[in-house]
């Protein structure tokens, strides 16, 4: 669509990912530096997270939904979470598994809750058309 109204697509696609691989250097170079080494396996955990907070900030996993506003708050919860559990003593191990429970039970739930959705979007279809 974009390309048929006459945007200039590719030299747009070109500088978005420009951008993003100059963010991304400089975000490995600022954790490198404040780790005082680098490893392949540095930011894996990182990724992780990112994921998380934006799901549990209510980011669609089909995409095309959510706001900046929301990641930020989906941050925020993961981090007092994180911040509770190793306050009580849990390991890092531990904190990195109670991430992914939470991040598979959103996903549960945002499966349950969609397929709820679309059945009782049917019948209100069904309801109006008879």
């Amino acid at each position: 669509v974009a390309a048929a109204s006459g945007a200039r697509v590719g030299r747009s696609l070109v500088i978005v990912f420009v951008i993003s691989a100059v963010t991304a250097a400089l975000a490995g170079s600022l954790l490198s530096m404040s780790l005082a080494s680098a490893a392949a396996t540095t930011g894996s955990t990182l990724m992780l997270q990112a994921v998380s907070a934006a799901i549990v900030g209510g980011v669609a996993l089909t995409g095309g939904s959510g706001t900046p506003a929301h990641v930020l708050l989906g941050s925020l919860i993961l981090t007092v979470m994180n911040n509770g559990l190793s306050l009580i003593g849990m390991g890092a191990t531990g904190i990195l598994f109670a991430n992914g429970l939470v991040l598979m039970g959103i996903v549960l739930l945002d499966g349950q809750l969609g397929a709820w959705m679309s059945e009782r979007l049917a019948m209100s279809r069904a309801a109006n058309s008879a």
